[in-house]
């Protein structure tokens, strides 16, 4: 249930929050103190039988192999059933695409790009990479709307990764020609974009008599600083990147912006210099993707 929380109440918030993050890491320590101890082997000599122990890459390989074989596994299956679809329905086992009937824009491919990587599955990367950077097999020039959250985190970001980690500049050229729509999602004025993006928005005549936005989940505008940023480094154009940043500060002016807590919806209200809004809380503060991107940012 949403309510407003006064200053008091988020105090509490912050404290049961930060106390439960305590409480979790040392679970998580003791449990991983449990195994090293179980796990560990001698790396010394028989002539210094005395030297530090450590933990054995060796111990490891079992489950890094297995996790390989899960993810070979799951792509063959893609391939052999949806292979160039958004999505594998795992029960009717037929390809399916994420944003509706408009058209596929392979997501499993994109979003599998960075994984395949990791993983040493070299020769499906390739595959997929193939596919991806096809202009005619994998078209952005669909007639839909797409969730800009959702596009976002997942063709934009999965385009990056894969540059981030091949430095292959196609992938960014593909994440451009797609992020690049996203302008046409700001209505004239709005620091806010709207929830969904018109793929092909930016070859339409702008419709000026566009409503702004008057409430949003944090999550979705806030967290395009980490693809936003990055791909504006890359390609040397701060619009994008000056564009989300406009977004973090504006939530940092909300009446109500507490230390850095971000509610998980805002309300606003365009009527004055301000813009102005009522934050409605969870009953705890939800740790959303808002906030670790931001941590992510800050990192980056």
């Amino acid at each position: 249930m949403l309510f407003q929380l006064s200053n008091r109440f988020r105090k509490l918030s912050l404290l049961l929050l930060f106390g439960l993050i305590v409480f979790y890491l040392q679970i998580i320590l003791t449990e991983r103190q449990k195994y090293a101890g179980k796990a560990k082997v001698k790396r010394g000599t028989a002539a210094d039988p005395n030297q530090n122990q450590r933990i054995s890459d060796l111990e490891f390989e079992p489950g890094k192999q297995l996790v390989r074989e899960m993810m070979r596994f799951a792509y063959g299956e893609y391939k052999k059933h949806a292979w160039g679809k958004d999505e594998l329905a795992p029960r009717s086992r037929r390809g399916v695409n994420f944003f509706g009937s408009g058209g596929s824009m392979a997501l499993t491919l994109v979003d599998s790009l960075d994984t395949l990587l990791i993983l040493g599955l070299h020769d499906e990367y390739r595959e997929a990479a193939e596919y991806v950077l096809d202009p005619k097999l994998t078209s952005f020039d669909i007639d839909m709307r797409v969730s800009l959250f959702e596009s976002n985190i997942r063709i934009v970001g999965g385009l990056l990764a894969a540059f981030g980690l091949t430095g292959d500049g196609r992938m960014a050229s593909r994440a451009f020609d797609f992020a690049q729509r996203y302008l046409s999602a700001f209505p004239t004025g709005s620091v806010l974009p709207n929830r969904e993006v018109d793929l092909m928005g930016h070859m339409k005549a702008r419709d000026d008599t566009e409503p702004h936005p008057k409430s949003c989940i944090t999550s979705e505008p806030g967290t395009l600083i980490m693809e936003w940023a990055y791909l504006s480094y890359i390609i040397k154009d701060a619009t994008l990147r000056n564009k989300a940043y406009a977004i973090l500060e504006m939530f940092q002016k909300l009446e109500g912006y507490y230390d850095g807590l971000l509610p998980k919806v805002v309300r606003i209200d365009y009527t004055g210099a301000q813009p102005g809004s009522t934050l409605c809380f969870l009953f705890f503060p939800d740790p959303d993707p808002d906030h670790t991107s931001h941590t992510k940012h800050t990192i980056q």
